[in-house]
């Protein structure tokens, strides 16, 4: 890596996104399926929205990863961000592009006026990798909190 940035994600970088999300789906675990119009919309219409954060870290104009996360206003507490979704490319995990990320959304969210941040490890992505991510966000100062449950209706 060389001289990499964080910044917000536009639609030049929909080339690269849409491929890793199509990696993110096929390392999750969930019964998740993929569609390039589906994904492709979504990207744009979050892009679109005031109260989306899409972050992608630069490297000389390959994304090496990126971020995805809103801030709502909760009805009990000030406006809440939430991590939607974070990938790292493979070749780029364990350099830095993660912490990178949960920095640059973190400072964000508080532009957005958002005064806590919730991360979920929710993607289906096994034991070992969900242990891994929810170390990444502890080390962040994040704790536990409960549980998310789910079911496919």
């Amino acid at each position: 890596m060389s001289n990499p940035i964080i910044r917000r994600a536009n639609r030049r970088d929909l080339p690269f996104l849409i491929p890793m999300s199509r990696r993110f789906v096929e390392e999750s675990s969930l019964p998740f399926t993929f569609d390039v119009e589906i994904t492709t919309s979504y990207l744009i219409a979050m892009m679109e929205s005031k109260n989306t954060i899409i972050l992608v870290e630069d490297d000389d104009d390959t994304i090496t990863g990126g971020i995805l996360g809103s801030v709502d206003q909760d009805f009990c507490r000030e406006s809440s961000a939430y991590v939607i979704k974070m990938y790292v490319e493979s070749e780029f995990r364990g350099l830095g592009t993660a912490r990178a990320l949960v920095e640059a959304f973190q400072d964000e969210a508080k532009k957005l006026g958002a005064s806590i941040v919730f991360a979920s490890a929710t993607a289906g992505m096994g034991d070992r990798v969900e242990k891994l991510y929810v170390r990444l966000f502890e080390r962040y100062g994040f704790v536990t909190l409960g549980r998310i449950l789910y079911k496919e209706i």
